[in-house]
């Protein structure tokens, strides 16, 4: 393993402001599959780490890397498959694949007592019962997941604060024969990936009214959904033969789905692909980021709203992707130079 010193990369922009953002990297290894998978918030970063959940805090110094390893810290550590974690405020949690798939969690607040995020602590047990869970996401108090307890996946949810405990009451979301998958949310509305039409379109439920609307319903497929603090929905659509991401506002519209489209925009519509649209859960005005195949490699592109404009952020020779964003900063993945990285970058 080996830790690099910041290097700088000025991000090219396509709007009108100029962006210089820092870039650092996290970790680097010589493997092509680990660590992968990386989540930030606010100073934790999370990833998978062979079969492991580990952690890297930001906050234990000023720079990127140091020689000693005073960032990171192990999450799990119990000789089993720990998979797709997730982190809001100081809530982590994740997959364990053991004889069936179940979810945990753990506060980084009781670090060191039951409960807690170091490799030794107790952590707390969300499921307990045989069916395939998968991608966990947590938003302010509420845990969302897969779950393909009835023979197709579908969201289910369960409260923090109340009923986030393997003995207590779940919350089914969907209840459709197709799959319900890539699950997002900002609290108050839950919008995902659907199948029921027999390709990828977008649906949503109002947590408030209790009531499932379409948001896009289109050809091609529409995937990985994403929402901003303010109502605003991201996704990729290959509609137009290639992908591109497009947003539209679920607050234009009483009902969010209109036949003509009027209220769909694209964000990002050229002949190349752009997929994987990410937004931070928290951070106002957010920073939108998503894979772009305008390079010889893989490399990431996004919209800065506060100075509205595009950015950049390419490496040469290394594919970049698996964005996360927190506030103004992106942990994502690299892979080249037969090395796995976790990058950093921090935009002012």
């Amino acid at each position: 393993m080996k830790y690099l010193a910041i290097i700088f990369v000025t991000l090219i922009c396509l709007g009108t402001v100029n962006a210089i953002c820092s870039v650092g990297t996290i970790l680097e290894k010589d493997s092509f599959y680990f660590p992968r998978n990386p989540k930030i918030y606010s100073n934790f970063i999370i990833y998978e780490d062979y079969s492991n959940i580990q952690g890297y805090d930001l906050g234990y110094d000023l720079m990127f890397n140091t020689t000693d390893d005073l960032g990171f810290f192990n999450i799990t550590d119990n000789g089993l498959l720990n998979i797709d974690p997730d982190i809001y405020n100081h809530s982590v949690t994740w997959i364990i694949f053991n004889q069936s798939s179940e979810i945990y969690r753990c506060d980084l607040s009781k670090n060191g007592g039951y409960g807690g995020c170091l490799w030794n602590d107790t952590k707390i047990k969300v499921t307990d019962y045989l069916s395939l869970k998968r991608r966990p996401f947590l938003i302010k108090d509420i845990l969302l997941w897969e779950d393909n307890l009835y023979g197709n996946f579908d969201v289910f949810l369960c409260n923090l604060n109340i009923n986030c405990f393997y003995n207590y009451t779940k919350r089914r979301i969907t209840d459709n024969i197709f799959n319900q998958i890539k699950i997002n949310s900002d609290g108050n509305i839950v919008v995902w990936e659907d199948y029921r039409n027999g390709n990828a379109d977008l649906y949503m439920h109002d947590l408030n009214k209790n009531k499932e609307y379409p948001v896009v319903i289109d050809v091609g497929s529409q995937r990985k959904p994403a929402i901003t603090y303010n109502s605003f929905i991201l996704w990729d659509s290959n509609k137009n033969l290639s992908d591109n991401v497009y947003f539209k506002s679920i607050g234009s519209d009483l009902v969010p789905y209109t036949s003509d489209d009027s209220w769909e925009y694209a964000l990002a519509g050229s002949l190349f692909d752009e997929i994987n649209v990410e937004v931070s859960k928290e951070g106002k005005p957010p920073i939108i980021v998503w894979e772009t195949s305008k390079f010889n490699n893989i490399g990431l592109e996004g919209f800065d709203i506060l100075n509205n404009s595009f950015f950049e952020i390419n490496i040469t020779g290394i594919d970049l992707g698996n964005p996360s964003v927190y506030g103004r900063n992106i942990v994502f993945e690299g892979l080249g130079n037969q090395k796995k990285y976790l990058f950093i970058a921090g935009c002012g």
